[in-house]
């Protein structure tokens, strides 16, 4: 008997869910990082990475309405491949790319909350910050929902801080003023090297909209709502940091704002003499709390679904008698975010899990695309949402442009997940049945 996750999730809450998601630690880590490569250009490399990330999405939501189902990725692979062991892989990348976005952002905890209480251990900070996620993840999916809606609206409300106080010192600040109208599009190769390096680093960004078709099942009218609440958490995001990355190189100088783990706390200092530090670091905590949240959830449903589908232990699929989460695939998620926490820095894990995510996108568009070719062969039960059947295309090709672009570094690491995924290909098949 195939179980199923308890239907809770309205379109509010999963728009609260992807915006949230996506709103995460990323901003809040990254910008700086980004503004390192394309200088003044960052703003570009938000837009080049938001443009693949909006294709995908489109791709993301036509597939979540037709096959609303937890381990998304994973699911929709094999229904276009046919391929169990593609599925797999898939789904181990996409597992792989939560846990280690989660031992990132449990990094980004430690270090804010460490910065007031230096007297406790990081690792113990970080031990503990994972479980208590774990925790609020077995409650339930609606209490984690809740959790996320408050964090959403406190990080948006940090992101609106610093667009306010920087807008503010543009107006007032004559060289800044000076620098956003000199806003353009670079036409010299070299820009655009380090524009797309940034973009490929920016991604990271905007990774979060993918979790959602891992909660899909949860969902209480995903053929509608999934679609929707991709859309408009895309839009909303892609337009806070096209802001924010703008405002940012022009009230700190590039250079300055690379060197610094907390980018949007040195915008907000140098464009608003003193505004309470403390109140910041209160915001970039819930932030973070947001994105390790989610991603918890999202790759504990995975895990669920590739068990539903048999790809993984049958184990992972019990459900908790009286709250209806999958505990044992929470607590394999947990353990394994806890091992690459303690063993991993935050800058080596945020730089490789764009990586992991670019490769599993171009499978899912390719996925997408396969099955509008042959519209006869994959019918879907009742309505969906559709996208044109030039979107997976151009979505192939947006990722696989992000990904000439990553570094070595990032492409071993890549390399050597993927020898693990196929290790486990090879295990299952000479599995006795």
């Amino acid at each position: 008997m195939v179980k199923t996750l308890k239907k809770e999730l309205s379109t509010t809450a999963l728009t609260f869910f992807v915006v949230g998601d996506i709103l995460g630690a990323g901003i809040y880590s990254v910008t700086g990082k980004v503004a390192g490569l394309a200088s003044y250009q960052t703003w570009l490399s938000f837009v080049c990475a938001m443009v693949a990330a909006g294709l995908t999405g489109l791709s993301y939501a036509e597939l979540g309405s037709r096959y609303p189902k937890a381990g998304g990725e994973s699911f929709f692979s094999l229904k276009a491949f046919e391929d169990e062991s593609l599925s797999l892989i898939v789904g181990w990348l996409v597992l792989f790319s939560g846990v280690a976005s989660a031992a990132t952002v449990s990094h980004a905890f430690a270090a804010y909350v460490g910065s007031c209480f230096t007297f406790i251990p990081v690792s113990l900070l970080i031990v503990g910050f994972l479980i208590t996620l774990a925790v609020v993840n077995y409650i339930g999916i609606n209490e984690s929902s809740k959790v996320n809606i408050i964090c959403t609206t406190i990080e948006a409300t940090g992101l609106l801080i610093v667009i306010l106080s920087g807008t503010y010192f543009i107006l007032e600040n004559k060289e800044a003023n000076n620098l956003i109208q000199t806003v353009t599009i670079p036409t010299q190769v070299d820009s655009w090297v380090g524009i797309l390096q940034g973009a490929t680093l920016a991604f990271f960004s905007f990774i979060g909209f993918e979790d959602l078709v891992n909660v899909a099942e949860e969902a209480k009218t995903p053929e509608k709502s999934l679609p929707t609440a991709i859309i408009i958490a895309l839009s909303i995001t892609g337009a806070f940091y096209f802001f924010i990355s703008i405002i940012a190189t022009s009230v700190v100088d590039p250079v300055v704002l690379s060197k610094s783990d907390a980018p949007l706390m040195l915008v907000v200092n140098h464009a608003f003499k003193g505004f309470p530090t403390t109140l910041f670091i209160v915001i970039g905590v819930f932030a973070i709390t947001n994105t390790a949240l989610l991603n918890n959830v999202m790759a504990s449903r995975l895990l669920f679904g590739m068990a539903n589908q048999k790809l993984v232990p049958n184990k992972l699929e019990h459900l908790s008698p009286t709250k209806k989460t999958p505990t044992f695939a929470i607590v394999t998620v947990t353990g394994l975010s806890i091992v690459f926490s303690l063993v991993q820095d935050l800058e080596f894990l945020a730089q490789t899990t764009s990586l992991l995510i670019l490769a599993v996108f171009i499978v899912i568009n390719a996925s997408l695309f396969k099955m509008k070719l042959s519209p006869k062969k994959y019918v879907s039960k009742g309505d969906y949402w559709k996208c044109p059947k030039y979107v997976p295309l151009l979505g192939v090709a947006c990722c696989a442009a992000l990904m000439a672009f990553a570094s070595k570094s990032e492409f071993l690491v890549f390399v050597i997940v993927l020898g693990v995924g196929l290790v486990l290909v090879a295990a299952r098949k000479l599995r006795p049945n």
